[in-house]
């Protein structure tokens, strides 16, 4: 009885907030409820497999102040991804901003957590649990500080590296076994705290290297999603040549 209380109560909570053409999860993995064009949601029954996806998961800070600084580069990849595959973050759910949709035929959910930097791990553990997915079915894309700005790394595992974005996940999951990417801001001058710099801007001049990095950033979750990681790994985390 207290599961069909819940059921219910999910139901018409989506019945009445979601738009028109979407997908209303139940709490049953299982059975999906669609509503097309305003008529009264029907449901879909399909298995675990159809209902995988891949969290991608861009971490930044919320708010205009925020914006366009450093530390928010993984807002921007994942807003690149979105514009690249028409897929709109359109959701306010789970403490984030968030969108559905296909990349490379591959189900994802993009995810902007709007926790603050250094409680991104509450929202990408409660997206996880809802979904019902495994930390394997996750990619988070940050910035780093160690790397050169515009470089790209890639990695399927391992520790924060300072980063406190990545520290919460990685306290919240308990595990660090989910694919990574990171964005190089460039080096934190020596005048500057850690905190004021990644919290700064990019200079005119570093503005087509971040660019560029954002760019390649979204081709590594897209070469993730459909090669792997370790496909993704070899290419751009190997040493370019003078010719390349």
């Amino acid at each position: 009885m207290q599961q069909l209380f819940i059921f219910l109560l999910h139901f018409f909570n989506n019945y009445f907030r979601q738009g028109e053409n979407d997908f209303i999860y139940s709490e049953n993995p299982c059975i999906i409820l669609v509503r097309e064009q305003g008529i009264r949601p029907r449901q879909i029954r399909v298995t675990r497999k159809e209902m995988r996806m891949t969290i991608i998961a861009g971490l930044g800070n919320p708010e205009k102040e925020y914006k366009n600084t450093r530390h928010n580069t993984g807002f921007e990849v994942v807003n690149k991804l979105a514009c690249d595959h028409g897929v709109p973050i359109n959701r306010a759910k789970f403490r984030a901003f968030a969108g559905e949709g296909f990349i490379g035929g591959k189900k994802v959910l993009l995810l902007k957590p709007q926790t603050y930097m250094n409680l991104s791990g509450e929202c990408v553990r409660d997206v996880l649990a809802w979904y019902r997915l495994t930390p394997g079915e996750l990619v988070v894309v940050y910035d780093d500080c160690a790397l050169p700005v515009g470089d790209v790394r890639v990695r399927k595992q391992g520790g924060a590296g300072g980063h406190n974005g990545m520290k919460n996940i990685l306290y919240h999951l308990g595990t660090d076994e989910f694919a990574r990417v990171r964005v190089g801001i460039g080096e934190k001058p020596e005048r500057l705290v850690l905190a004021d710099y990644v919290l700064s801007q990019f200079r005119k001049d570093e503005l087509d290297g971040w660019i560029a990095g954002v760019t390649k950033a979204a081709e590594a979750v897209e070469d993730i999603l459909s090669q792997g990681a370790d496909f993704a790994m070899n290419k751009f985390n190997r040493k370019l040549g003078a010719n390349e």
